[in-house]
């Protein structure tokens, strides 16, 4: 029976088994040859996987840190000293091991990064996900803290956003001694603090900085989503951090700010914008355009000067285009031989575009209209805008300033996004007379407090046209021009444009009227600094209304003995302001608000539905956008009829109706509106826009037994326009 025993138990080391013979447990003190207690070994299977087993647990507690005890803490998502009563863990002390003793610089380690405090601040204070209003601030060393928390708190007490403030780089401070060196408490400053520094950040390498950078911004945006993340500017931070946290944005899709130098002191209006605003930053793109007439070369190398000492805080310099008169003047041409835009360009990287009129013919209205709006299209119709100046503007170094703040808050906005449809464009100029160059504009007293107002008029001097209205315009007067050949014939005939404007303010003025647009205008008296001077004492009048014929003497000129006289009656001048202001400098808030003090930044734009509402002819409007709305229905209904085609009664034809009218078959009805169009306002046929721009071909031989008179009146339609002719015609 034994030796039974002994045969079992041999195989049972073997991985064998015979739970029959097996009769019950056994000590193991008894004694081998005893038959109820014989002893069983382990098996080695069994004994393998504890010695696998205790390895891992052993490996695990060596290497797990001494608080590891405090990781699985968590803390408010601000930090103690904003009102966190938990501690977070802190990262191991002293310096890492070294893999290569002969290495004896500081910044060495380049092991595995762990963040010990960054996932913390993650627990609280995120917002509903339907509502992000996430702005994220990201700093590399104390300076840079101190220059971005002006901003951050400022923008906090807007309460637009969720301000959020995340710490980089290598230096080891806490964040409460942060707090309390730069002054910033809870009460004043409720931004949310997240400690992005990873363990041994002061012996780590540039390299493993950079790589920890981008890791925590990843982290961090899988969690917050943040709108836009705001940088101090590249001048101040360190390299590391300026490449990792401009490599990961571009990975992650993430609108970047890199602010100014001088942006807590300068560019204290971005902190009354809100996420969406901010996330438009890098979209907006925004092309100059001035028409110079001919000898106007003060003027103009006047407006290019203010041009140039405009402050644009970073953003990329505005593509300029000059339109120069065929006649250009010498010292025109000599400027611009040596003129640089951006100033510190070279060639290959110029955004100056110079185009030289060939014809030396007098342009007439027409003409003149359709010069203009062809000098730009968009090429990216929502973010596009054209900055339309004359040469005798003056500009202030702000002026690039106002156009980015007004545009982001009134066209980008979470707000604006639904009430900004009714906005045409920017002026930098306050005009002083309404557009008939006869009455005064007066501003009632509900505008006075108010940075800004809204007027129906459009501007020639110096004004921002949004891309799709721009784009609208030109479907305008391309049917415009389809519709009646005599697009100057005058629609309201109660009111006129002064012909001290050029001519095709008149269609901006009629697709405005039609359509209840109206432009923004700041509210800046004329004692106060301007952001557009204009200038009065090179004023050049439009082309298109100067006299071609060239002035003869028809009198002997008078004799030496008699001395000239100057005529007694006075000299209205219409086309700007009898005050010149000078250009504003300074603070763009301060400007819009000057009774705000030196240390207040004051709150954000008001709302376009809180600014008061002109007419086009400078009436007040109490009701606001609701008046426009229904003066724009009432004239669009008569201009369709009068003017688009859409009735053939009211075409103006009547019993003398031409023949070739009748034959013209006009649509009795309206087609829908469709965006960036104006084809709504006009019944035409295909074919006719193409026909009244001269690009189509000559009328066919049926309407040409018509007489001569009506090929009189076909060579007038398309007189200084090319004309395609078909030879078999």
């Amino acid at each position: 029976m034994s030796l039974q025993r002994r045969y079992i138990t041999v195989d049972e080391e073997l991985g064998k088994k015979d739970d029959d013979h097996r009769e019950g447990r056994r000590s193991a003190m008894s004694s081998p040859t005893t038959t109820n207690f014989t002893w069983r070994g382990p098996r080695r299977k069994r004994i393998l996987l504890a010695i696998a087993v205790f390895s891992i647990l052993y490996i695990f507690f060596k290497n797990l840190p001494k608080d590891a005890a405090l990781a699985t803490r968590r803390q408010g998502l601000k930090s103690p000293a904003v009102g966190s009563s938990r501690q977070a863990p802190s990262a191991p002390k002293g310096p890492p091991p070294r893999s290569d003793s002969s290495v004896d610089e500081r910044r060495y380690f380049e092991g595995p990064i762990k963040y010990y405090r960054l996932g913390a601040s993650f627990a609280a204070g995120l917002g509903p996900v339907h509502d992000n209003r996430n702005v994220l601030f990201v700093v590399s060393n104390l300076k840079s803290a101190s220059r971005i928390l002006p901003l951050a708190c400022d923008m906090s007490k807007q309460n637009k956003n969720r301000i959020h403030l995340m710490l980089t780089g290598r230096d080891e401070i806490a964040i409460e001694d942060i707090q309390k060196i730069n002054g910033v408490t809870e009460a004043d400053c409720s931004i949310r603090w997240h400690d992005g520094r990873p363990d041994f950040s002061v012996y780590s390498t540039d390299y493993r900085m950079e790589v920890s950078v981008r890791a925590s911004l990843g982290h961090i945006t899988s969690v917050l989503k943040p709108r836009v993340v705001l940088v101090d500017s590249p001048e101040r931070e360190d390299i590391f951090f300026t490449t990792g946290i401009k490599d990961k944005t571009r990975d992650l899709g993430l609108p970047l700010i890199e602010l100014p130098v001088n942006a807590a002191e300068q560019l204290q209006w971005i902190s009354k914008l809100d996420g969406s605003s901010l996330k438009a930053w890098n979209e907006i793109n925004i092309e100059i355009l001035i028409h110079s007439p001919p000898e106007s070369s003060g003027s103009l190398i006047r407006l290019l000067r203010s041009l140039e000492r405009a402050d644009y805080f970073g953003f990329p310099h505005p593509r300029l285009t000059i339109e120069l008169p065929n006649n250009m003047d010498p010292p025109t041409a000599q400027f611009l031989s040596s003129f640089r835009w951006p100033p510190w360009s070279h060639t290959g990287n110029s955004k100056l575009t110079l185009r030289h009129r060939l014809l030396s013919n007098h342009l007439d209205a027409t003409q003149a209209s359709i010069r203009q709006l062809e000098s730009f299209y968009p090429s990216n119709v929502p973010q596009s805008n054209v900055l339309v100046l004359s040469p005798q503007v003056e500009l202030s170094p702000l002026y690039f300033h106002y156009l980015v703040y007004t545009l982001l808050d009134y066209k980008h906005s979470n707000t604006a996004l639904h009430t900004s449809e009714g906005i045409m464009g920017i002026s930098l100029e306050r005009p002083f007379t309404t557009l008939n160059g006869k009455d005064s504009l007066s501003i009632p007293e509900e505008a006075s407090t108010k940075p800004l107002f809204r007027y129906q008029a459009p501007n020639s001097n110096a004004a921002l046209y949004f891309g799709d209205k721009w784009v609208e315009l030109h479907s305008f007067l391309s049917n415009r021009l389809a519709a009646d050949k005599d697009v100057h014939k005058d629609g309201d005939a109660a009111y006129s444009i002064s012909q001290a404007y050029p001519s095709w303010l008149n269609h901006v003025l009629e697709l405005a009227r039609a359509r209840g647009y109206t432009m923004l205008y700041p509210s800046l008296s004329s004692s106060e600094a301007a952001l557009a001077t204009i200038h009065t004492e090179l004023y050049h009048p439009p082309e298109e209304y100067l006299d071609p014929t060239p002035i003869m003497a028809e009198n002997p000129p008078p004799s030496k003995e008699t001395p000239l006289t100057a005529s007694s009656e006075p000299i209205e001048i219409t086309h700007g302001p009898k005050f010149e202001p000078p250009v504003a400098s300074g603070s763009l808030l301060h400007l819009l608000n000057p009774k705000l003090s030196s240390s207040d930044s004051g709150g954000p734009l008001p709302g376009l539905s809180d600014l008061p509402i002109l007419s086009y002819t400078g009436e007040y409007l109490p009701q606001g956008q609701v008046s426009l709305n229904q003066a724009a229905l009432s004239y669009a209904d008569d201009f369709s009829r009068h003017l688009g085609g859409c009735n053939n009664a009211g075409s103006g034809g009547g019993e003398k109706e031409s023949k070739k009218n009748k034959k013209k078959k006009k649509k009795q009805t309206r087609p829908t509106r469709k965006p960036w169009s104006a084809d709504d306002l006009f019944c035409l046929e295909e074919g006719e826009t193409e026909e009244s721009l001269g690009v189509g071909r000559m009328p066919p031989s049926t309407q040409q037994t018509e007489g001569a008179a009506q090929k009189e009146d076909v060579g007038e339609e398309h007189a200084g326009r090319p004309v395609d002719v078909d030879k078999d015609g």
